[in-house]
């Protein structure tokens, strides 16, 4: 466990010293400033005399201002993750490594957790901050903004599990880039498939094609809505949408675990 803890803080320093983390921190505060200027611009008697209400108002607010600044932030946290694995497989980099006491699986663990701790830093200054912000200005304290943390949280592992993946396939952070971004763009198009079904009437196989890369893939849009249906007590969450995602995250991770431990380096 301590060599997981080292090569996780190791990894975090590797990000600052490539000024990584810093850019990250520098983006989060520019966001939080420009949410905190919006704030400021009228906005309160706009939501007071909502017709939908004031809390729900709030929480939409909220959200929808977290999830507008969260689709740059999971781009940014891509780029800033992807060379992670790659730079550890270069020839005489990964060579001191394992000539530590340390084992493959705890190397490859402290980067993949590395990774998720730059993550979580930024992104519970950036949410907690907006819920901060919207305290002061409309005086609305409601936590239920806050599990948005967990999901991002969760969004970004099963993202940061496709970079590790290519990362050890490829030793490229650009094609492991490649991916998850792909990833990210389909999740979405898949989640709507039904009203592009429309279009492929009399198309069965194609329509079974699709739902099947619905059901393999994880559901990455439908995790960020949790909170928000949570929140507003809107519909139902259904179990498959994270036993699917968490089972993807395991297959895809374990897979990028097994051909690090195969790999003659």
């Amino acid at each position: 466990m301590k060599n997981i803890w080292l090569m996780t803080l190791f990894t975090l320093r590797e990000s600052i010293s490539k000024k990584v983390f810093i850019a990250f921190s520098i983006f989060v505060l520019l966001m939080l400033v420009g949410v905190f200027f919006a704030a400021s611009l009228g906005f309160g008697d706009m939501i007071k005399q909502s017709p939908i209400g004031f809390d729900k108002t709030m929480i939409l607010f909220k959200m929808g201002t977290a999830n507008f600044v969260l689709s740059f932030g999971f781009l940014l946290s891509i780029f800033a993750c992807a060379s992670f694995i790659p730079s550890l497989l270069e020839k005489g980099t990964i060579d001191l490594f394992l000539s530590k006491p340390v084992s493959r699986a705890q190397l490859l663990l402290g980067k993949y957790l590395g990774g998720l701790l730059i993550f979580f830093l930024h992104i519970f200054v950036l949410i907690c901050g907006i819920w901060f912000i919207a305290g002061i200005k409309f005086n609305h304290w409601d936590f239920s903004f806050l599990p948005l943390l967990l999901s991002s949280l969760f969004y970004f592992a099963i993202l940061n599990a496709v970079l590790l993946l290519f990362g050890v396939l490829t030793r490229s952070s650009g094609i492991s880039m490649m991916f998850a971004y792909l990833l990210m763009f389909v999740s979405p198009l898949l989640a709507s498939r039904e009203k592009f079904f429309f279009f492929l009437q009399g198309k069965e196989t194609l329509k079974t094609i699709i739902d099947g890369f619905y059901y393999v893939l994880p559901k990455l849009s439908e995790i960020q809505n949790i909170p928000k249906m949570l929140a507003l007590n809107e519909g139902k969450i259904e179990p498959q949408i994270l036993i699917s995602s968490f089972l993807f995250l395991l297959v895809v991770g374990y897979l990028g675990f097994y051909l690090f431990e195969k790999e003659d380096y």
